[in-house]
């Protein structure tokens, strides 16, 4: 009876509202008609009619109580099937699922009622059918891993640290049985999130469904106002996200929160320059790069607008599982072509002053002497100091990214940190390990600010006198003092 589109409230009499009534109802595994709201009816239709829904709810609408009642409805109707319902913790799981279990089944007769076991973390019924609960964090998803089953319930699948236990654990078990799989989440706070995507997929193909706080009768407007309160305001990121379900990212976890606030998504982007914006007419290039092998490689080029006080970055490179040959190949022909019909002042072609890359000292040394692409290691040192002062040139307007950079943009609005203690970055198959942020940092780092690019009238060029960056460790010294005669940074 799964996956009919025929709304089976129409086949319960208006009169089922009596003990004996409603036991017929329970045996037969009818009980949206009766339990639910209207508004909630409209919900429990879409995802009883698709093997796909997907399901994006504000907090306080009982998106759960819905998609619970539906699952019920199924175990109910045939004996032996399995439904694994998933949430990031397993206890969130039992702790959500066991108070609406009791109140749905309030009028339950006591043979037909799903009870709990603690072995195997279930809530069983009478005929044979069970509901398993999961959490998907604490081991990544490993125990996931099973036979089969009929129904896969993905609960504030938005917030699971693991969600490719999707497409690589959770899909496969539903193959023989042609089951049905169950996305149901408010937004996620991180706007990298795999959520994202699943849910435009679910839009193009009309699976998907949104209610927000105002789609909810239930709620008068007091209530309405107290939920404001509690989450801080209109304005407040907790009820855009929440309560409205627009895509807000939490701020506090952001490494760059200053870029969306200076450029927001649905808007032009202040900071964000054309390609084809016009260069100053003298400059000086440079590179910025974080080597990755599980991770990407990701290489910026741009430079510092003396007139402007902006740090520009141009074009850049990010590859995945690619040979350093090729990568340094690729890295090359860029620069070749942004810069080699270029001249500097002095009448030389003009060629990046330094190149920062993030590698093993190894690899930094066969870079520089095989490939003959000077590279040195950048300073590391604070690591959070560099990120606060990348912050402060954003915030201060002065950091331009262009629209030839797209994983460097993508990573600014929605890179965020991986734990609350700020040691290390979020982990995507989209954003890799924010490579490309990671090589902005490096580049804002070791920009030198001070030299002027520009020639001057009447002066000889060779007594021009340059303030250049010098090594900021000992680390790095060493590395220049290395790959110096392959004509690296001294």
């Amino acid at each position: 009876m799964i996956f009919e589109d025929e709304p089976l409230r129409e086949f319960v009499p208006e009169e089922a509202t009596n003990e004996e009534s409603l036991s017929v109802m329970w045996e037969l595994g009818v009980i949206a008609p009766w339990f639910l709201r209207d508004e909630q009816l409209e919900v429990y239709d879409h995802i009883r009619g698709l093997k796909r829904p997907f399901l994006e709810c504000a907090r306080r609408w009982g998106k759960s109580t819905i998609v619970l009642v539906h699952v019920l409805e199924q175990l109910r109707q045939n004996p032996g099937w399995v439904c694994r319902w998933i949430m990031p913790e397993k206890a969130q799981a039992r702790d959500v699922l066991q108070p609406l279990l009791e109140a749905i089944q309030e009028t339950c007769p006591e043979h037909l009622k799903f009870k709990f076991k603690v072995i195997g973390s279930r809530f069983v019924g009478p005929n044979g059918s069970f509901i398993q609960v999961y959490g998907v964090d604490k081991d990544r998803g490993k125990r996931l891993r099973g036979p089969f089953a009929h129904i896969i319930v993905c609960d504030e699948y938005g917030f699971w640290s693991h969600p490719h236990v999707v497409k690589s654990i959770l899909s496969p078990q539903l193959l023989t049985t042609g089951g049905q799989l169950v996305m149901a989440s408010t937004p996620s706070e991180d706007l990298a999130h795999p959520y994202y995507p699943e849910r435009e997929q679910a839009k193009r193909e009309s699976r998907f469904m949104r209610k927000t706080i105002f789609d909810n009768t239930s709620l008068d407007q007091e209530a309405i106002d107290q939920a404001v309160k509690d989450a801080g305001g209109e304005k407040s990121e907790v009820w855009l996200r929440e309560y409205l379900c627009l895509d807000v990212p939490n701020a506090t976890k952001l490494v760059v929160k200053e870029w969306g606030e200076r450029n927001p998504e649905d808007q032009e982007g202040q900071d964000v320059l054309p390609e084809d914006f016009e260069r100053p007419a003298y400059f000086i290039p440079m590179v910025g790069g974080d080597s990755g092998f599980d991770d990407n490689t990701g290489l910026l080029f741009g430079y510092y607008d003396f007139e402007r006080d902006w740090d520009v970055f141009e074009e850049e490179l990010v590859l995945s599982g690619e040979a350093t040959k090729d990568i340094i190949d690729q890295a090359k022909a860029l620069e070749s072509r942004l810069w080699g019909h270029l001249k500097d002042r002095e009448g030389q072609i003009r060629a990046p002053k330094m190149r920062v890359y993030d590698a093993s000292k190894q690899l930094l040394f066969d870079i520089s002497e095989t490939h003959k692409y000077p590279v040195v290691l950048p300073d590391k040192a604070d690591l959070h100091a560099a990120i606060h002062a990348f912050r402060r040139r954003v915030q201060e307007g002065r950091v331009k990214v262009s629209r030839k950079c797209p994983n460097l943009l993508r990573q600014l609005r929605v890179g965020m940190w991986k734990n609350e203690q700020k040691t290390d970055f979020t982990r995507s198959k989209e954003n890799g390990h924010l490579d490309a942020l990671a090589a902005a940092i490096y580049f804002n780092r070791h920009l030198d600010r001070r030299t002027n690019p520009f020639p001057q009238k009447g002066l000889d060029p060779t007594r021009y006198h340059t303030f250049g960056v010098t090594p900021a460790n000992s680390e790095q010294k060493n590395l220049s003092e290395v790959f110096a005669p392959f004509g690296g940074y001294t």
